[in-house]
């Protein structure tokens, strides 16, 4: 499947390119149709709606949770870094999440920081090998610090785990915690 997905990654890219989208444009538009969608769902309690993603979807709950006050909690696993940090580790994985001049402009801790006040838990892995330890740590304290302004320092945790990109048993025991 990854073999597959990476040898499609660059056809897919450049389509929607030619369209004149963006992949991570196209992503988080659909999850913001769906979350509309659902939320209207009668046997949804629009008021307690959370979400969550590991990776690819840590930063569709990234973008999802920044762009829409539906979201009252977020776990992120697995996609917090600084972006000087992504540089170089990230373009041998994927570039379908890249927005050309982003970090020109915005960081992803700043992202997560338009979260606040809702609660936010962002999970972290001190192996990971496509997130430097030390760009995961400054967004982790920089978020702190958002949150801290906005008087919601109590609505975000962070935790790292000793294990390299992964969603675990015990990360998700932590989630679940978190979410109830």
């Amino acid at each position: 499947y990854n073999k597959i997905c990476s040898q499609l990654e660059g056809l897919t890219f450049k389509n929607i390119n030619f369209m004149g989208w963006l992949f991570a444009g196209v992503m988080v538009s659909g999850d913001l149709m769906w979350l509309d969608y659902i939320s209207k769902h009668p046997e949804i309690n629009s008021n307690n709606i959370s979400c969550m993603g590991f990776s690819l979807g840590g930063f569709r709950t990234l973008m999802l949770s920044a762009l829409s006050p539906l979201i009252k909690k977020s776990v992120i696993t697995c996609f917090m870094c600084e972006l000087r940090y992504m540089l170089g580790k990230t373009a041998n994985h994927t570039f379908m999440v890249h927005v050309p001049y982003l970090a020109k402009y915005i960081d992803l801790p700043d992202i997560a920081g338009l979260i606040a006040p809702r609660k936010l838990f962002v999970q972290c892995c001190t192996y990971d090998t496509l997130f430097d330890y030390e760009g995961m740590k400054n967004a982790c304290k920089k978020i702190t610090m958002i949150y801290k302004e906005a008087d919601a320092e109590n609505n975000i945790n962070y935790n790292f785990y000793d294990n390299p990109h992964e969603f675990n048993a015990i990360m998700l025991d932590d989630a679940i915690i978190f979410l109830k």
